[in-house]
């Protein structure tokens, strides 16, 4: 089992299509009681740890960290249809995950046929499966077809998400946590300050998460980066001079939003403008 799940999370990863991948799996009840705590596997070589559990129907949740990147997979997912030019690659998915009476809706990526989905980053989200319980995953109604869902019942034991979350140098805990998070309200153009479009050199980072407070008048506050792949402890402290100088777009009206948190990831298309923020 370990090689084989090791295996999987790899390819996951790059979004290569794999004869491993779960099949689709429909659940209104929980889909399993899982054991008191989550599978440990770990591929020192490939510097990758990871928490799991897995289910005979195929349904799965893995957290993992792989070379510093931490990332949330989901196996045995409705089938969706991809757009005919996406057959053989990923597509994006939109899924609505969380305690079964407070799910947060978030863009995944997907296997070609969506049964598998990866989200990188939200460190927030895998600190939120350590409480157990009823976790759910909805996938949104679209052309006709409706909303389905899988339930999974948590292991009590966080112990194996703490290791994941470890290897990827996160917190264990955070009271950031504790506030209203209003991602889904916000959007960042990003083309802020100290960023600028063009291809990657090799010290530019390949992808970093920040996270700030809503202010009143549409401000924001207390900024601060999440993670940056590969570390770069100067680098952090310069994009994050920059951050709270972005333009930061609202959905709802931004003082109904005051005290909650929101999170963004930059990915690598973005490149850094060192005359701008040096």
């Amino acid at each position: 089992m370990r090689a084989h799940l090791i295996a999987v999370c790899f390819g996951l990863s790059g979004m290569a299509a794999s004869p491993a991948l779960a099949q689709p799996q429909d659940a209104t009840a929980p889909v399993a009681a899982a054991d008191d705590g989550w599978d440990v596997e770990i591929d020192a070589e490939r510097k990758i740890t990871l928490a799991s559990i897995r289910y005979d129907s195929g349904a799965g949740l893995i957290v993992q960290c792989r070379d510093g990147e931490l990332s949330t997979i989901i196996l045995g997912l409705p089938a969706a249809a991809p757009p005919a030019a996406s057959r053989n690659e990923a597509i994006a998915r939109r899924l609505e995950t969380g305690p079964v009476d407070a799910l947060t809706p978030a863009a995944w990526r997907a296997a070609p046929d969506g049964t598998s989905a990866v989200r990188g980053g939200d460190a927030r989200g895998v600190r939120a499966l350590k409480r157990g319980g009823r976790f759910a995953v909805r996938t949104i109604a679209a052309e006709g077809a409706p909303a389905r869902a899988l339930v999974f019942d948590l292991p009590s034991n966080p112990a194996g998400v703490d290791q994941v979350l470890t290897a990827c140098g996160s917190l264990l805990t955070d009271p950031r946590d504790a506030l209203r998070d209003v991602t889904a309200f916000v959007t960042v153009d990003e083309r802020h300050p100290g960023l600028d479009a063009g291809p990657p050199s090799r010290s530019d980072p390949s992808a970093y998460d920040y996270s700030c407070v809503v202010a009143p008048g549409g401000q924001v506050r207390d900024c601060r980066i999440e993670s940056i792949r590969p570390a770069n402890p100067a680098l952090e402290e310069r994009l994050l001079r920059s951050a709270p100088r972005a333009r930061f777009n609202f959905s709802e009206d931004p003082d109904s939003l005051v005290g909650g948190v929101f999170y963004v990831t930059i990915h690598a298309l973005i490149r850094v403008s060192r005359e701008v923020i040096m």
